[in-house]
């Protein structure tokens, strides 16, 4: 190994200097957001409003960058005590106050909604990004119809047969299905997965064609203000 120069040591103190603040913003964001949700968990015991949790889900959907709203909602559920699901049929969170015996803490909390759980809720140890469990799977489009629709067409195959249901009935079933896809299509969930999805897979990303009279007309202001940019130069 050879012995680091000047010039190393340099390039690795700055690569050092920026990893440091990179860190420090993304715990400052980290702890911002805690801090929120901590805020959010008094107001909601105080007033018996659960709603505020879904509020503050629904305000950092979509968010990316030092946290997922995942990571977020695991601890409004596991800490909080807010029973918090994603609603695909309202492409929101909702919440609602965990009823005793519903479910338990995966981290042992007791769900008393006192001064007792507000103390808890302020552990350095529970702090949402160092419990919530970071599984960042790989995304993948399925472009076979085929192999989606396999499983359904089994069963229904086994109640047409069967005489349980009508080819109508099958046909109706279809049309409606179709009119769903169209509506999740345009969903906000599904703009958000797909958001993640490019992120992935960066050369999937659809080339958005720029309308030609469009271009034509940048092109026109682009001449022109470099023409008065020349103007202003020779002057």
């Amino acid at each position: 190994m050879t012995t680091p120069t000047k010039q190393q040591d340099k390039d690795l103190a700055a690569i050092n200097t920026h990893l440091s603040e990179i860190v420090s913003s993304v715990n400052t964001i980290q702890g911002s957001v805690h801090s929120v949700l901590v805020m959010a968990s008094i107001y909601g015991y105080k007033y018996d409003n659960a709603d505020i949790a879904a509020t503050v889900l629904n305000n950092l959907t979509g968010v990316r960058g030092s946290f997922r709203v995942e990571s977020v909602a695991y601890w409004l559920k596991h800490i909080a005590g807010f029973n918090v699901a994603f609603n695909e049929k309202l492409d929101k969170y909702t919440a609602k106050f965990c009823k005793a015996g519903e479910y338990a803490s995966s981290h042992g909390v007791k769900f008393t909604f006192d001064k007792a759980h507000v103390s808890t809720l302020k552990e350095d140890k529970f702090r949402f990004w160092k419990i919530a469990p970071v599984v960042i799977k790989e995304l993948k489009l399925q472009d076979d119809l085929e192999k989606v629709t396999a499983s359904a067409e089994i069963q229904l195959a086994r109640s047409f047969a069967a005489g349980n249901i009508t080819e109508a009935a099958i046909a109706a079933h279809v049309a409606k299905m179709l009119q769903r896809v169209k509506t999740l299509a345009e969903s906000g969930k599904t703009k958000s997965w797909l958001e993640d999805f490019y992120l992935q897979h960066p050369d999937q990303r659809p080339v958005v064609e720029i309308d030609p009279i469009e271009k034509e007309l940048a092109e026109l202001e682009a001449a022109e203000l470099k023409a008065g940019l020349e103007e202003v130069e020779v002057e």
